[in-house]
């Protein structure tokens, strides 16, 4: 490969150390043969499928299909998928703002706008022709999951065996990050899917210059990019590349930018009309101390997911294997490649201050784990320099098990996710052909999930769901700068007539409410003679709490212009 490294001393000292490979004259590799081998063998299908079924079994061990949503973001997810496989099926052609305001006076967790919209334009689309229900969303997170494993073994079938890259894949599948991942359906997992695409065709474009290669990599970036704001660190990685591999000349290269300018016009419209919005998500204020704070807490991710011998094995691979030998060894594309790609999450989750949260280095993992097999793989020539005290394969084996040591105790040890009982709820609650405004009250995580569930069981928007937390209290995106809006159960009395509520869902968990106005809500509730009566108690599944669903004791008549009122305020000209 053409790339030029700038010669280090302990490199070449280990360089010097390393036995020549065993080359026959006359009987050089078929280059082009081999990279269709990589691309399209047979070996990558049974890759793909040995890890969708792994997620698969994983999936049940976890008992994902049985909990519903039990993170913050993951309704807003399906929500906004949903909302797109509706307007495409009922409101094609028509203006799609007025479409989406109706959505959300009725589902108050549409959110397109602090999130890219790409994602749930696919996801939508095959919501046309899936059943658009939770428990879809929860196969699509496994297959894109399990593309990700793929992918990644991919990246390294040049330097391996079929069984390796298998390993490898299978090895990713059990990063506690990716299991965790497995039990929500976020962004993540897509913008890995993407950040791998992006490493595959930035090596085609430093393999061999064009405008072809390097439109395909700006393409891939700006679809990263409209998947999720993370997606910016492609715009890192070549930098962090070209320094990496000293081939800065390409900086004086027009075809190196011409993939920049084509992400830039996909993707800076979207960005312009949305950044107030987007930006309501960042926790933290830009600066020194948010930065230390960020990268030791994401270096500790690595740690915790990779283990001491995986990362002592990615600092061999580093020691061992880049520079090269030289410009024809096709690690010299891969290590350099991995290294840039860990480097620029770290940089970006590190200095952009959304939030300091494992997932979000989710697209690190492939490869920070790449570095550590090419590690195992090098173990062999190592101990070829020595006696031969113990076979190669048996040390290879034993630290391929100490790097997967951390997944298989996360595995053991996790928990199920917390089922909230909100598609039982829902299913009470929709049980009505006349207009019905209802209440849910509880954690972002509990409202959004009773959101979803009563989403995909209400047909015709007949039920309008309103947010207690919106309702009662006040609070920006990201839950800060709460107030309490009312003070007595006579001002709740008073609330819940002028909106005609006939139904309230309260989300309960061991430890008190989360919130000061569930408090109010609930002690007006269990007041005598405050008109509604509990109809169910339901048990919530692998944690203590319940989630309890009141009805009124007479017909009341929906104020939906009221409902509107209160639904829409915070959403601001983008709604």
């Amino acid at each position: 490969m053409d790339f030029q490294f700038p010669r280090l001393g302990p490199q070449r000292l280990w360089r010097e150390r390393r036995p020549a490979p065993n080359r026959v004259p006359g009987k050089e590799p078929d280059v082009q043969n081999l990279k269709k081998k990589a691309l399209f063998g047979g070996s990558n299908w049974l890759v793909f499928l040995s890890c969708a079924i792994f997620c698969v079994v994983l999936s049940y061990h976890l008992r994902v299909f049985d909990n519903g949503f039990s993170n913050s973001d993951e309704p807003s997810h399906f929500v906004n998928s949903y909302f797109i496989a509706e307007y495409l099926s009922r409101a094609a052609f028509s203006h799609p703002m007025g479409f989406a305001r109706d959505f959300y006076i009725a589902y108050p967790k549409l959110s397109i706008g602090h999130w890219p919209p790409l994602y749930y334009g696919l996801v939508g689309g095959l919501f046309l022709v899936l059943p658009a229900l939770p428990e879809t969303a929860v196969w699509i997170n496994i297959l894109v999951t399990a593309l990700a494993a793929c992918l990644t073994a991919l990246l390294l079938r040049p330097h391996a065996s079929p069984g390796w890259c298998l390993l490898t894949a299978l090895l990713f599948l059990c990063l506690p990050t990716t299991v965790t991942g497995l039990n929500f359906f976020m962004l993540d997992q897509p913008l890995t899917v993407m950040v791998l695409l992006a490493a595959l065709a930035w090596q085609r474009f430093a393999r061999q210059p064009g405008y072809g290669a390097a439109l395909l990599y700006g393409g891939i970036a700006a679809a990263a990019i409209l998947i999720k704001g993370n997606g910016w660190l492609l715009g890192l990685f070549p930098l962090l590349h070209l320094g990496f591999t000293g081939r800065w000349r390409l900086l004086a290269d027009p075809r190196s930018y011409a993939g920049a300018f084509f992400c830039l016009l996909l993707v800076v419209p979207w960005y312009a009309l949305t950044a107030g919005v987007s930006a309501d998500g960042f926790n933290y204020a830009p600066g020194l101390d948010y930065a230390l704070l960020a990268l030791g807490e994401n270096l500790a991710t690595l740690y915790e997911n990779l283990g001491p011998i995986g990362l002592a094995l990615g600092l061999l691979t580093l020691l061992r294997c880049w520079p090269g030998e030289t410009r024809q060894d096709p690690r010299a594309g891969l290590v350099p490649t991995a290294l840039a790609m860990v480097v620029a999450v770290l940089l970006l989750q590190s200095l952009v201050p959304v939030d300091i949260t494992a997932r979000y280095m989710m697209p690190a993992m492939p490869f920070a784990l790449l570095l550590a097999v090419l590690g195992l793989l090098e173990l062999r020539n190592l101990a070829a320099l020595r006696p031969r005290v113990v076979a190669p394969g048996a040390v290879q084996a034993v630290a391929a098990l100490l790097i997967l040591a951390p997944g298989l105790w996360h595995i053991a040890t996790a928990r199920p996710q917390s089922d909230l009982r909100m598609a039982d709820a829902a299913a009470m609650v929709v049980d009505t052909q006349q207009p019905q405004v209802v209440i849910i009250d509880g954690s972002p995580a509990g409202e959004g999930a009773f959101i979803a569930e009563a989403l995909v069981r209400s047909r015709g928007m007949n039920l309008h769901v309103v947010r207690s937390s919106k309702l009662f209290s006040s609070s920006n995106f990201m839950g800060s700068d709460y107030q309490v809006l009312l003070r007595t159960p006579v001002e709740i009395a008073g609330v819940l007539e002028a909106l005609g509520v006939g139904l309230i869902v309260l989300e309960r968990r061991e430890g008190g409410n989360i919130f000061a106005h569930s408090d109010l809500l609930e002690e007006y509730l269990l007041t005598p003679g405050s008109g509604y009566t509990k109809m169910a108690t339901l048990a919530h599944r692998w944690r203590p709490g319940s989630t309890h669903v009141y009805a009124s004791e007479r017909q009341r008549q929906a104020n939906l212009q009221e409902v509107r009122r209160i639904n829409l305020p915070d959403k601001g000209d983008f709604l």
